[in-house]
């Protein structure tokens, strides 16, 4: 193990000669957000990845940004983490962080070792690493040698700490590799659960079939770009049964270099499946990417534990990522898709980040933003209840954008009758509308600061309890509807 400490330099960060300026640029309009500029100058990142989480339990979201550093023939990883203080950041910077690649790379938070901190997951150029945070700073250890690909963490064998699930290449040979990393009090062992091995792909966990265990959907390719018939790429959906993965054989299309999300898109309390990237399968002894017209978003209805394509007309992209949430507060998930589109010479790509919204199970194109957006994720920066979202990518490579829309939703009235105790909480929160009675059907929903609904149901008596003890500790949002209107909350998990 290897211990490093996140540094802070006042405004200018330096490493390996790279300097980085922190600054703050004017406010712009872009429709239903506002733009802020939040660094003029950080790491050029080849397929980078971000993500938001409160690291340091107080209140606010931090940002991570993590990707590949190309140094002449080098690679390497990098990255930068963006510390919330109210509304403003403060930037450190990682030091020696082995991670980083060139195609794609995974990033999660989970409390690997229970000890009520959150650690960080990557995989990236020279493995997967996990940074577990110590009073001092954090502390990384390697658990493989994967590379090229992706990770999801969950609690795959329901023991009550979180498990990794990746899949991409290993070793200098870049032998396909899919696996289950199981953790034991922050130790981790590699599972026997035989997976079929996927390069170039991405996984995720879900519960699709309701049952209470975790199954996967994961893609990737086979094959060999130079031998017959080449490249293949393969999309599985694999029902848990009992800690054994069975192939369920869904007519899905084989993608790889893209992302996969699950989603309950259509409310019914099950997850749908939504998924983007490049059929490689048709590119067998062309030039890299020759035909852009192969890459796809596809989006399925989960019905029985069947799934059915919902046509969408959705241009897809590759690396990047599909980031769900609801940053209208109408109740159903809002589309953050993100990721390369074309070439404009060589390997050089014009990325793209679309936001669109569902009106009535329809995704309709809110706002597109088009240049070198690589990657970009919802978050509640402001901590006001909606979501905002970051971009990285282009100039600025880091911006902000917030969201203007929720205040015309908001009824001050109701507010103030609104009692919502205690808070912060550790265990439960209880929340009291003395007269709900005259509101008729008033519904209750917590959503963790990505938009992720986490718990929901109506009053059937002037208070209702939520049980928030299997949380992770950090700031959650709660969402109170009726007839006369909405009430946003935010509340803290101790």
């Amino acid at each position: 193990m290897e211990n490093f400490i996140i540094r802070k330099r006042n405004t200018v960060i330096e490493k390996s000669g790279l300097i980085l300026f922190f600054l703050f640029a004017t406010f712009q309009s872009f429709s239903q957000f506002t733009v802020r500029n939040l660094s003029g100058s950080c790491p050029v990142y080849e397929s980078p990845n971000a993500s938001w989480k409160d690291f340091n339990s107080d209140g606010y979201l931090d940002i991570v940004l993590h990707g590949c550093l190309n140094v002449g023939a080098d690679c390497y990883g990098s990255g930068v983490m963006f510390v919330s203080e109210d509304v403003s950041f403060n930037m450190y910077f990682f030091d020696e962080v082995p991670g980083g690649m060139y195609y794609m790379d995974g990033i999660a938070w989970a409390d690997f070792n229970n000890d009520e901190k959150m650690d960080l997951v990557i995989s990236g150029y020279y493995g997967i690493f996990v940074y577990f945070q110590t009073d001092s700073g954090f502390v990384d250890t390697v658990i493989a040698d994967m590379y090229c690909g992706d990770l999801d963490v969950g609690d795959y064998d329901l023991d009550g700490d979180a498990d990794i699930l990746s899949n991409g290449v290993y070793g200098f040979d870049q032998i396909p590799y899919t696996s289950i990393f199981l953790n034991n009090e922050g130790f981790f062992t590699e599972s026997t659960v035989e997976i079929e091995p996927l390069n170039l792909g991405s996984c995720d966990w879900g519960d699709y079939d309701q049952d209470g265990d975790l199954d996967i959907c994961y893609n990737g390719v086979v094959g060999d770009v130079e031998v017959a018939p080449g490249l293949i790429s393969k999309t599985y959906i694999l029902r848990n049964d009992g800690g054994v993965y069975n192939n369920i054989e869904a007519p899905l299309p084989g993608l790889s270099r893209g992302d996969i999300a699950w989603v309950d898109f259509d409310g019914d309390g099950d997850l749908d499946l939504s998924m983007k990237g490049l059929d490689y399968s048709c590119i067998y002894e062309t030039e890299y990417i020759q035909s852009w017209t192969d890459i796809y978003f596809k989006m399925y209805e989960n019905i029985d534990g069947s799934f059915v394509e919902i046509p969408v007309t959705i241009p897809g992209t590759t690396l990047g990522a599909i980031d769900w949430g609801d940053f209208d507060a109408d109740g159903d998930p809002d589309l953050l898709i993100s990721g390369e589109v074309d070439t404009v010479s060589g390997w050089q790509f014009l990325s793209r980040c679309a936001v669109y919204e569902n009106i009535e199970g329809t995704l309709t194109l809110l706002d597109t933003v088009i240049g070198k957006v690589q990657i970009a994720r919802w978050g509640d920066y402001e901590g006001d209840g909606d979501l905002d979202f970051l971009t990285y990518g282009g100039i600025p490579k880091v911006r902000l954008f917030l969201n203007d829309m929720i205040t015309d939703f908001e009824n001050k009235e109701i507010l103030k009758e609104i009692i919502i105790y205690p808070n912060p909480a550790k265990d439960e929160i209880f929340v009291e509308i003395p007269d709900v009675h005259r509101k008729g059907r008033v519904s209750c929903e917590l959503y963790d600061v990505n938009g992720r609904l986490i718990d929901s149901g109506y009053f059937d008596s002037t208070v209702r309890k939520i049980d928030i003890a299997g949380l992770n500790r950090g700031l959650y949002v709660i969402k109170i509807k009726s007839y006369s209107g909405l009430v946003i909350e935010k509340i803290v998990k101790i």
